[in-house]
């Protein structure tokens, strides 16, 4: 789990005596957890086992960890990837090819296996349910003026919300994202804690998104905020906005969201929503 470190060390200590593993199949269950069990918000061993009821015992020891590992590899091939199919395997194959990562061997096997096995019964029967990332809110489509009619001491905000207190950088602020979207200018701002902020770029963002029939992606550093803004924030501002929008929750890894050479990656990505 997690074997970059552990293959970093084989690899010095065999190249002492001229060894080389290069032709073995290598294995991470973190790297095929985050595919298969995107929708968890944590990804440690202990934290899967705990979820997928594999039992623990001792962990962070050395053997104990190897064998909570492999029960973990051995869950995601029984309840995930026997249970996908070969286009999934294609796709993720052609984001890593040109790499030699982990994994990239077991999905050749894999594609092999649903080459070779087309009309295996089991693999086309099983669904699974998943948790629900997509949020539709069927508004009025009222007419919004400005952000102001937002954030203002009688304003929209203020009518749905019991607790709210005007703040004025937070209007600044959200007015500031609003005139970078529409002059499509890179804004970066540093706002401390209290001040607002995700209502501030959320309101913004969702209003020139409404105004210019785009799209909005939000990228957040953390699952817990993510989980905030899904769960909370955005059901919460589209009541206020009261418009025909929708949302939908991405999870990915961090290197999806670089430039190039990540962009054909991210479009592969985009493909399963």
């Amino acid at each position: 789990h997690n074997v970059m470190f552990d293959l970093a060390f084989l690899k010095y200590n065999l190249s002492k005596y001229h060894l080389s593993y290069d032709d073995r199949i290598i294995c991470d269950t973190y790297y095929l957890s985050k595919i298969f069990y995107y929708y968890h918000n944590s990804f440690s061993l202990s934290s899967l086992c705990n979820k997928l009821k594999i039992p623990i015992l001792n962990s962070h020891r050395a053997e104990i960890d190897a064998k909570n590992s492999g029960l973990l590899l051995i869950d995601i091939l029984k309840n995930k990837i026997q249970n996908s199919n070969l286009l999934v395997f294609q796709k993720l194959k052609e984001c890593i090819d040109n790499f030699n990562v982990p994994n990239n061997k077991l999905f050749d096997n894999i594609i092999r296996f649903f080459i070779e096995n087309p009309d295996n019964t089991q693999i086309q029967n099983i669904h699974h349910s998943l948790p629900n990332f997509l949020f539709h809110y069927k508004g009025e489509n009222k007419e919004i003026n400005s952000i102001d009619d937002l954030f203002k001491e009688d304003g929209l905000v203020k009518n749905n919300l019991g607790k709210y207190e005007l703040r004025e950088k937070q209007i600044e602020f959200s007015k500031d994202i609003f005139e970078a979207l529409h002059s499509k200018h890179i804004l970066i701002a540093e706002a401390g804690a209290g001040l607002g902020k995700s209502y501030a770029y959320l309101f913004s963002s969702l209003l020139y998104a409404k105004e210019t029939a785009s799209q909005v992606v939000i990228s957040t550093n953390t699952h817990s905020l993510q989980n905030q803004l899904f769960k909370s924030d955005i059901p919460f501002v589209f009541k206020v906005l009261n418009q025909k929008l929708a949302g939908n929750l991405l999870k990915t890894a961090v290197a999806t969201c670089l430039p190039t050479p990540h962009r054909r990656y991210l479009r592969i990505i985009f493909s399963f929503r």
